[in-house]
Protein backbone atom coordinates (compact mmCIF):
# COMPACT_ATOMS: atom_id res chain seq x y z
CA UNK A 1 0.00 0.00 0.00
CA UNK A 2 2.82 2.42 0.92
CA UNK A 3 4.63 1.54 -2.32
CA UNK A 4 1.52 2.31 -4.39
CA UNK A 5 1.10 5.64 -2.64
CA UNK A 6 4.73 6.51 -3.32
CA UNK A 7 4.33 5.70 -7.04
CA UNK A 8 1.14 7.77 -7.13
CA UNK A 9 2.99 10.79 -5.67
CA UNK A 10 5.73 10.47 -8.27
CA UNK A 11 3.19 10.36 -11.11
CA UNK A 12 1.33 13.39 -9.76
CA UNK A 13 4.62 15.34 -9.37
CA UNK A 14 5.63 14.56 -12.94
CA UNK A 15 2.19 15.63 -14.14
CA UNK A 16 2.37 18.93 -12.27
CA UNK A 17 5.85 19.57 -13.70
CA UNK A 18 4.52 19.01 -17.21
CA UNK A 19 1.66 21.37 -16.39
CA UNK A 20 4.20 24.05 -15.60
CA UNK A 21 5.67 23.63 -19.07
CA UNK A 22 2.16 23.37 -20.61
CA UNK A 23 0.95 26.64 -19.13
CA UNK A 24 4.28 28.46 -19.54
CA UNK A 25 3.95 31.22 -22.14
CA UNK A 26 6.80 33.44 -20.93
CA UNK A 27 9.64 33.78 -23.39
CA UNK A 28 13.26 33.36 -22.21
CA UNK A 29 15.63 36.34 -22.04
CA UNK A 30 18.82 36.23 -24.07
CA UNK A 31 21.81 38.61 -24.08
CA UNK A 32 24.91 38.68 -26.27
CA UNK A 33 27.73 39.73 -23.94
CA UNK A 34 30.42 39.69 -26.61
CA UNK A 35 30.97 41.14 -29.18
CA UNK A 36 29.43 44.55 -28.61
CA UNK A 37 27.30 46.43 -31.11
CA UNK A 38 29.44 48.05 -33.85
CA UNK A 39 32.70 46.46 -32.69
CA UNK A 40 35.49 46.29 -35.28
CA UNK A 41 37.13 42.85 -35.19
CA UNK A 42 40.07 41.24 -36.89
CA UNK A 43 40.74 37.55 -37.63
CA UNK A 44 38.52 36.04 -34.93
CA UNK A 45 35.33 36.79 -33.07
CA UNK A 46 34.75 35.63 -29.50
CA UNK A 47 31.05 35.09 -28.83
CA UNK A 48 29.56 34.99 -25.34
CA UNK A 49 25.82 34.56 -24.68
CA UNK A 50 23.71 34.43 -21.51
CA UNK A 51 20.08 33.40 -21.16
CA UNK A 52 17.54 33.12 -18.33
CA UNK A 53 14.01 31.73 -18.10
CA UNK A 54 11.23 31.67 -15.51
CA UNK A 55 11.41 27.85 -15.46
CA UNK A 56 14.31 26.32 -17.41
CA UNK A 57 16.39 26.90 -20.54
CA UNK A 58 16.35 24.08 -23.05
CA UNK A 59 19.03 25.19 -25.53
CA UNK A 60 20.81 28.18 -27.05
CA UNK A 61 21.66 28.48 -30.75
CA UNK A 62 24.35 30.88 -31.95
CA UNK A 63 24.63 32.00 -35.58
CA UNK A 64 27.25 34.04 -37.43
CA UNK A 65 25.27 35.50 -40.31
CA UNK A 66 23.36 32.40 -41.53
CA UNK A 67 25.91 29.83 -40.28
CA UNK A 68 25.12 27.87 -37.14
CA UNK A 69 28.12 28.14 -34.81
CA UNK A 70 26.87 25.83 -32.11
CA UNK A 71 24.02 24.57 -29.93
CA UNK A 72 24.48 24.81 -26.17
CA UNK A 73 22.45 23.30 -23.33
CA UNK A 74 23.43 25.69 -20.55
CA UNK A 75 24.01 29.38 -19.89
CA UNK A 76 26.34 31.20 -20.16
CA UNK A 77 27.99 29.76 -23.26
CA UNK A 78 30.96 30.77 -25.39
CA UNK A 79 32.46 30.00 -28.77
CA UNK A 80 35.01 31.44 -31.18
CA UNK A 81 34.88 31.69 -34.98
CA UNK A 82 37.39 32.69 -37.63
CA UNK A 83 36.42 35.63 -39.79
CA UNK A 84 36.69 34.54 -43.41
CA UNK A 85 34.73 37.48 -44.77
CA UNK A 86 36.72 40.70 -44.62
CA UNK A 87 35.68 44.36 -44.70
CA UNK A 88 32.07 43.34 -44.21
CA UNK A 89 29.24 43.97 -41.80
CA UNK A 90 28.47 40.77 -39.89
CA UNK A 91 25.59 39.75 -37.63
CA UNK A 92 25.66 37.52 -34.57
CA UNK A 93 22.27 36.03 -33.67
CA UNK A 94 21.53 34.16 -30.46
CA UNK A 95 18.27 32.24 -30.03
CA UNK A 96 17.26 30.72 -26.67
CA UNK A 97 14.52 28.07 -26.14
CA UNK A 98 12.85 27.03 -22.89
CA UNK A 99 11.37 23.63 -21.99
CA UNK A 100 7.90 24.76 -23.08
CA UNK A 101 9.14 25.57 -26.59
CA UNK A 102 9.05 29.35 -26.16
CA UNK A 103 11.99 31.12 -27.77
CA UNK A 104 13.52 34.55 -28.04
CA UNK A 105 16.27 36.02 -30.17
CA UNK A 106 18.68 38.93 -30.10
CA UNK A 107 21.45 40.09 -32.40
CA UNK A 108 24.42 42.43 -32.64
CA UNK A 109 26.19 43.83 -35.67
CA UNK A 110 29.96 44.14 -35.97
CA UNK A 111 32.54 44.79 -38.67
CA UNK A 112 35.07 42.27 -39.93
CA UNK A 113 38.25 44.12 -40.96
CA UNK A 114 40.83 43.13 -43.56
CA UNK A 115 43.52 44.86 -41.55
CA UNK A 116 43.37 45.52 -37.85
CA UNK A 117 42.82 49.13 -36.89
CA UNK A 118 44.85 49.88 -33.81
CA UNK A 119 43.03 52.10 -31.34
CA UNK A 120 44.00 55.76 -31.40
CA UNK A 121 45.08 56.38 -27.81
CA UNK A 122 46.92 59.08 -25.93
CA UNK A 123 48.39 59.36 -22.46
CA UNK A 124 47.49 62.70 -20.89
CA UNK A 125 49.06 64.09 -17.74
CA UNK A 126 46.21 64.97 -15.39
CA UNK A 127 47.79 65.17 -11.94
CA UNK A 128 50.99 64.99 -9.92
CA UNK A 129 52.38 65.07 -6.42
CA UNK A 130 55.92 66.28 -5.80
CA UNK A 131 57.21 64.05 -3.02
CA UNK A 132 60.11 65.45 -0.97
CA UNK A 133 62.29 62.37 -1.58
CA UNK A 134 63.15 60.08 -4.49
CA UNK A 135 59.92 58.39 -5.64
CA UNK A 136 60.84 54.91 -6.94
CA UNK A 137 57.89 52.58 -6.39
CA UNK A 138 54.12 52.84 -5.99
CA UNK A 139 51.32 50.39 -5.29
CA UNK A 140 47.71 51.45 -5.71
CA UNK A 141 45.03 49.83 -3.54
CA UNK A 142 41.53 51.29 -3.44
CA UNK A 143 41.68 55.08 -3.12
CA UNK A 144 45.28 55.14 -1.87
CA UNK A 145 48.72 55.20 -3.48
CA UNK A 146 51.50 53.81 -1.30
CA UNK A 147 54.89 55.26 -2.23
CA UNK A 148 58.50 54.26 -1.57
CA UNK A 149 60.12 57.69 -1.37
CA UNK A 150 63.76 56.91 -0.47
CA UNK A 151 63.89 58.00 3.19
CA UNK A 152 60.11 57.99 3.75
CA UNK A 153 56.99 55.91 3.18
CA UNK A 154 54.06 58.02 1.95
CA UNK A 155 50.33 57.45 1.55
CA UNK A 156 48.40 59.58 -0.94
CA UNK A 157 44.65 59.92 -1.32
CA UNK A 158 43.92 59.45 -5.05
CA UNK A 159 40.13 59.45 -4.95
CA UNK A 160 40.45 62.44 -7.28
CA UNK A 161 43.45 61.58 -9.50
CA UNK A 162 43.63 65.17 -10.69
CA UNK A 163 44.30 66.41 -7.14
CA UNK A 164 46.15 63.75 -5.13
CA UNK A 165 47.24 64.73 -1.64
CA UNK A 166 49.26 63.17 1.17
CA UNK A 167 47.33 61.93 4.18
CA UNK A 168 50.15 60.24 6.08
CA UNK A 169 53.84 59.40 6.02
CA UNK A 170 56.55 57.70 8.04
CA UNK A 171 60.19 58.79 7.92
CA UNK A 172 62.62 55.91 7.45
CA UNK A 173 66.35 55.78 8.15
CA UNK A 174 67.49 53.98 5.01
CA UNK A 175 66.80 53.89 1.27
CA UNK A 176 63.32 52.59 0.43
CA UNK A 177 63.16 51.30 -3.14
CA UNK A 178 60.14 48.96 -3.26
CA UNK A 179 56.80 48.53 -1.49
CA UNK A 180 54.27 45.69 -1.32
CA UNK A 181 50.83 45.93 0.32
CA UNK A 182 49.27 42.92 2.04
CA UNK A 183 46.07 43.39 4.06
CA UNK A 184 46.67 46.24 6.54
CA UNK A 185 50.45 46.18 6.26
CA UNK A 186 53.05 47.66 3.95
CA UNK A 187 56.33 45.80 3.41
CA UNK A 188 59.25 48.05 2.50
CA UNK A 189 62.49 46.97 0.82
CA UNK A 190 65.27 49.06 2.36
CA UNK A 191 68.22 48.90 -0.03
CA UNK A 192 70.57 49.91 2.79
CA UNK A 193 69.04 47.88 5.58
CA UNK A 194 66.24 45.56 6.62
CA UNK A 195 62.77 44.54 5.49
CA UNK A 196 60.45 46.95 7.27
CA UNK A 197 56.81 46.19 8.16
CA UNK A 198 54.38 49.09 8.53
CA UNK A 199 50.86 49.01 9.96
CA UNK A 200 48.64 51.05 7.61
CA UNK A 201 45.25 50.35 9.18
CA UNK A 202 45.14 54.08 9.90
CA UNK A 203 46.44 55.69 6.67
CA UNK A 204 46.89 59.03 8.43
CA UNK A 205 49.35 57.52 10.88
CA UNK A 206 51.38 54.57 9.53
CA UNK A 207 53.41 52.80 12.23
CA UNK A 208 56.58 50.69 12.06
CA UNK A 209 55.79 47.40 13.82
CA UNK A 210 58.79 45.22 12.91
CA UNK A 211 61.91 44.87 10.79
CA UNK A 212 64.08 41.90 9.92
CA UNK A 213 67.57 41.65 8.42
CA UNK A 214 68.14 39.43 5.39
CA UNK A 215 71.13 38.61 3.24
CA UNK A 216 74.81 38.07 3.91
CA UNK A 217 76.23 40.83 6.10
CA UNK A 218 72.79 42.50 6.02
CA UNK A 219 73.64 44.28 2.77
CA UNK A 220 70.06 45.37 2.19
CA UNK A 221 66.76 44.37 0.58
CA UNK A 222 66.30 44.83 -3.16
CA UNK A 223 62.68 43.79 -3.79
CA UNK A 224 59.72 42.39 -1.84
CA UNK A 225 56.37 40.74 -2.56
CA UNK A 226 54.00 40.08 0.35
CA UNK A 227 51.19 37.62 -0.19
CA UNK A 228 49.14 35.70 2.35
CA UNK A 229 51.29 34.59 5.27
CA UNK A 230 54.63 35.03 3.53
CA UNK A 231 56.88 37.77 2.22
CA UNK A 232 59.31 36.95 -0.59
CA UNK A 233 62.30 39.23 -0.86
CA UNK A 234 65.68 39.47 -2.52
CA UNK A 235 68.76 40.72 -0.74
CA UNK A 236 71.85 42.39 -2.15
CA UNK A 237 73.87 39.22 -1.64
CA UNK A 238 74.39 35.90 -3.45
CA UNK A 239 71.75 34.23 -1.27
CA UNK A 240 69.09 35.45 -3.71
CA UNK A 241 65.57 34.69 -2.45
CA UNK A 242 64.32 34.78 1.16
CA UNK A 243 60.94 33.58 2.41
CA UNK A 244 59.69 35.22 5.59
CA UNK A 245 56.74 34.09 7.70
CA UNK A 246 54.54 37.17 8.27
CA UNK A 247 51.54 35.42 9.80
CA UNK A 248 52.33 37.63 12.79
CA UNK A 249 53.49 40.88 11.16
CA UNK A 250 55.00 42.17 14.41
CA UNK A 251 57.15 39.03 14.70
CA UNK A 252 58.45 38.06 11.22
CA UNK A 253 60.69 34.99 10.89
CA UNK A 254 62.91 33.74 8.06
CA UNK A 255 61.80 30.23 7.12
CA UNK A 256 64.02 29.56 4.12
CA UNK A 257 66.43 31.07 1.61
CA UNK A 258 67.99 29.86 -1.63
CA UNK A 259 71.59 28.75 -1.76
CA UNK A 260 74.31 31.09 -2.96
CA UNK A 261 75.49 30.34 -6.50
CA UNK A 262 78.72 32.08 -7.41
CA UNK A 263 78.15 35.82 -7.65
CA UNK A 264 74.56 35.47 -8.83
CA UNK A 265 73.15 38.59 -7.24
CA UNK A 266 69.39 38.63 -7.64
CA UNK A 267 67.35 41.75 -8.32
CA UNK A 268 63.64 42.05 -9.00
CA UNK A 269 61.07 39.28 -8.49
CA UNK A 270 57.54 38.40 -9.60
CA UNK A 271 55.19 35.74 -8.22
CA UNK A 272 52.47 33.69 -9.87
CA UNK A 273 50.79 30.81 -8.09
CA UNK A 274 53.40 28.53 -6.53
CA UNK A 275 56.35 30.04 -8.39
CA UNK A 276 58.61 33.03 -7.86
CA UNK A 277 60.56 34.37 -10.84
CA UNK A 278 63.77 36.25 -10.11
CA UNK A 279 66.20 38.14 -12.32
CA UNK A 280 69.90 37.76 -11.61
CA UNK A 281 73.25 37.93 -13.35
CA UNK A 282 72.87 34.17 -13.81
CA UNK A 283 69.72 34.64 -15.86
CA UNK A 284 66.09 34.02 -15.02
CA UNK A 285 65.79 31.96 -11.83
CA UNK A 286 62.57 30.08 -11.09
CA UNK A 287 61.69 28.90 -7.58
CA UNK A 288 58.90 26.55 -6.54
CA UNK A 289 57.63 27.96 -3.24
CA UNK A 290 54.70 25.60 -2.68
CA UNK A 291 56.56 24.36 0.41
CA UNK A 292 57.93 27.60 1.93
CA UNK A 293 60.44 25.79 4.13
CA UNK A 294 62.05 24.00 1.18
CA UNK A 295 62.76 25.85 -2.06
CA UNK A 296 63.16 24.05 -5.37
CA UNK A 297 64.96 25.99 -8.09
CA UNK A 298 64.96 25.67 -11.87
CA UNK A 299 67.27 28.04 -13.68
CA UNK A 300 66.53 28.97 -17.27
CA UNK A 301 68.25 31.02 -19.96
CA UNK A 302 71.70 32.48 -20.23
CA UNK A 303 73.20 35.35 -18.33
CA UNK A 304 71.45 38.68 -18.55
CA UNK A 305 73.32 41.67 -19.91
CA UNK A 306 74.41 43.26 -16.63
CA UNK A 307 75.38 46.53 -18.28
CA UNK A 308 71.85 47.62 -17.38
CA UNK A 309 72.49 46.92 -13.70
CA UNK A 310 69.52 47.33 -11.40
CA UNK A 311 67.27 48.54 -14.23
CA UNK A 312 66.01 44.94 -14.43
CA UNK A 313 62.23 44.73 -14.27
CA UNK A 314 60.04 41.64 -14.10
CA UNK A 315 56.26 41.29 -14.01
CA UNK A 316 53.83 38.44 -14.56
CA UNK A 317 50.29 38.40 -15.96
CA UNK A 318 48.32 35.18 -16.27
CA UNK A 319 50.65 32.71 -18.06
CA UNK A 320 53.02 35.33 -19.42
CA UNK A 321 56.21 36.72 -17.91
CA UNK A 322 57.61 40.10 -18.92
CA UNK A 323 61.18 41.02 -18.03
CA UNK A 324 63.80 43.45 -19.24
CA UNK A 325 67.46 43.06 -20.00
CA UNK A 326 67.86 45.89 -22.46
CA UNK A 327 64.88 44.72 -24.50
CA UNK A 328 61.56 43.50 -23.14
CA UNK A 329 61.45 39.69 -23.13
CA UNK A 330 58.04 38.02 -23.23
CA UNK A 331 57.98 34.44 -21.95
CA UNK A 332 55.22 31.84 -21.89
CA UNK A 333 55.13 30.22 -18.43
CA UNK A 334 52.09 27.98 -18.87
CA UNK A 335 54.56 25.28 -17.82
CA UNK A 336 56.61 27.12 -15.15
CA UNK A 337 59.39 24.52 -15.18
CA UNK A 338 59.87 24.85 -18.94
CA UNK A 339 59.32 28.49 -20.01
CA UNK A 340 59.27 29.38 -23.69
CA UNK A 341 60.45 32.71 -25.07
CA UNK A 342 57.59 34.08 -27.19
CA UNK A 343 59.23 37.23 -28.50
CA UNK A 344 61.35 40.27 -27.71
CA UNK A 345 60.20 43.86 -27.90
CA UNK A 346 63.10 46.24 -28.61
CA UNK A 347 63.53 49.24 -26.33
CA UNK A 348 67.31 49.74 -26.82
CA UNK A 349 67.89 51.43 -23.50
CA UNK A 350 67.35 51.41 -19.74
CA UNK A 351 63.93 50.06 -18.83
CA UNK A 352 63.00 51.04 -15.29
CA UNK A 353 59.30 50.20 -15.18
CA UNK A 354 56.92 47.60 -16.63
CA UNK A 355 53.19 47.22 -15.98
CA UNK A 356 50.41 45.31 -17.71
CA UNK A 357 46.66 45.75 -17.84
CA UNK A 358 44.53 43.52 -20.05
CA UNK A 359 46.20 43.76 -23.50
CA UNK A 360 48.17 46.93 -22.68
CA UNK A 361 51.85 47.07 -21.73
CA UNK A 362 53.26 50.22 -20.09
CA UNK A 363 57.02 50.83 -20.19
CA UNK A 364 59.05 53.60 -18.60
CA UNK A 365 62.36 54.24 -20.36
CA UNK A 366 64.49 57.22 -19.43
CA UNK A 367 62.16 60.23 -19.77
CA UNK A 368 59.43 58.55 -21.85
CA UNK A 369 56.33 56.53 -20.97
CA UNK A 370 55.38 54.03 -23.69
CA UNK A 371 52.12 52.19 -24.31
CA UNK A 372 52.03 49.03 -26.45
CA UNK A 373 49.32 46.54 -27.37
CA UNK A 374 49.97 42.81 -26.85
CA UNK A 375 47.56 40.14 -27.98
CA UNK A 376 47.93 36.38 -27.76
CA UNK A 377 50.69 34.97 -29.96
CA UNK A 378 51.41 38.37 -31.47
CA UNK A 379 54.34 40.76 -31.28
CA UNK A 380 53.62 43.89 -29.19
CA UNK A 381 52.79 46.95 -31.25
CA UNK A 382 53.43 50.52 -30.20
CA UNK A 383 50.32 52.63 -29.62
CA UNK A 384 51.64 55.88 -28.22
CA UNK A 385 54.24 57.47 -25.97
CA UNK A 386 54.61 60.65 -23.95
CA UNK A 387 57.63 62.57 -22.76
CA UNK A 388 57.56 62.72 -18.98
CA UNK A 389 60.41 65.28 -18.65
CA UNK A 390 61.61 63.09 -15.75
CA UNK A 391 63.26 59.71 -15.52
CA UNK A 392 60.44 57.21 -14.99
CA UNK A 393 60.68 54.26 -12.63
CA UNK A 394 58.00 51.82 -11.45
CA UNK A 395 54.43 51.99 -12.73
CA UNK A 396 51.02 51.17 -11.25
CA UNK A 397 47.81 51.03 -13.30
CA UNK A 398 44.23 51.23 -12.08
CA UNK A 399 41.31 51.53 -14.47
CA UNK A 400 42.40 54.07 -17.11
CA UNK A 401 44.89 55.83 -14.80
CA UNK A 402 48.65 55.32 -14.88
CA UNK A 403 50.74 56.18 -11.80
CA UNK A 404 54.39 56.77 -12.72
CA UNK A 405 57.21 57.19 -10.21
CA UNK A 406 59.48 60.00 -11.40
CA UNK A 407 62.28 60.03 -8.83
CA UNK A 408 62.98 63.50 -7.48
CA UNK A 409 60.00 64.82 -9.44
CA UNK A 410 57.57 62.72 -7.41
CA UNK A 411 54.50 60.90 -8.71
CA UNK A 412 52.85 61.75 -12.05
CA UNK A 413 49.39 60.56 -13.00
CA UNK A 414 48.38 59.98 -16.63
CA UNK A 415 45.05 59.03 -18.09
CA UNK A 416 44.69 56.64 -21.02
CA UNK A 417 42.19 58.18 -23.44
CA UNK A 418 40.74 56.97 -26.72
CA UNK A 419 40.87 59.75 -29.28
Amino acid sequence: MKQAAFIFIIIISAFLLQCDYFFDIERPKVIINEPKENDSLYRNVNISVSSTDNIEISKIEIYLDSILCGIFNSSPCQTQRSLDTLNKKCVIRARAYDKAGNWNETKVTFFSLKEERLPSIRLRLIGSYNTPGDCRDVEVVGNYAYIADSNAFRILNILDPVNPYEIGHLNIVGLIRNVSINNNYAYLADFLGSLKIINISNPASPQLVAQINVGVMNYGVVDVIAEGNYAYCTAYSPDALYIIDISQPNNPMIVCHSNAIGTGYTWQIAKSGQYVYALSYLGLRIFNVSVPSSLTETRWGGSIDNSYGSSFQIKVQHNTLYYSNGDLQIVNIANPTSPILECSYPVYSYLFGVAMQDSFIYLSKNDTLFLALKRSNEQPRALTCVRTLSRGYNIAVKDSYVYLCCGIDGLKIYKREVQ
